[in-house]
């Protein structure tokens, strides 16, 4: 949260899948609240004039997720990257970039169930970079 509060310019984001609500699953669960509040973070961007360029892999296993679109629908430019086709995988990267100049490089998908088990503050969890 604190990359996405600094960005100025743009944000450009790789993951393998976006699921970041309980509804997506079909769930009313409290633990999906740090993926919807990510949700919203992003949409807030968009609303101060910061870019937001999105790569996913297709097909993709969040069948039922309308976190992309509702980010397309606000402005963000939204690849889906056939992956499948081009080298029999999946886009396994998740990292950000932010403005150019700060990184974040993890495990974590854009899940909200990921981000409930994989956190910087947790036993082997990960840590934003700075160049």
């Amino acid at each position: 949260m604190q990359l996405l509060d600094a960005a100025r310019e743009s944000v450009h984001v790789a993951s393998f899948y976006w699921s970041l609500t309980g509804p997506d699953i079909g769930v009313n669960d409290s633990s999906s609240q740090p993926g919807e509040a990510l949700l919203q973070k992003l949409q807030q961007l968009l609303d101060r004039n910061v870019s937001l360029a999105v790569a996913t892999s297709t097909p993709t296993p969040a069948k039922n997720s309308t976190d992309l679109q509702v980010l397309e629908s606000r402005g963000a430019q939204v690849k889906h990257v056939p992956m499948g086709k081009l080298t029999g995988g999946v886009l396994h990267s998740k990292f950000w970039v932010v403005d150019g100049r700060h990184i974040y490089l993890g495990s974590a998908n854009m899940d909200w169930r990921s981000l409930t088990q994989v956190s910087p503050r947790a036993p082997g969890g990960e840590a934003p970079w700075s160049s």
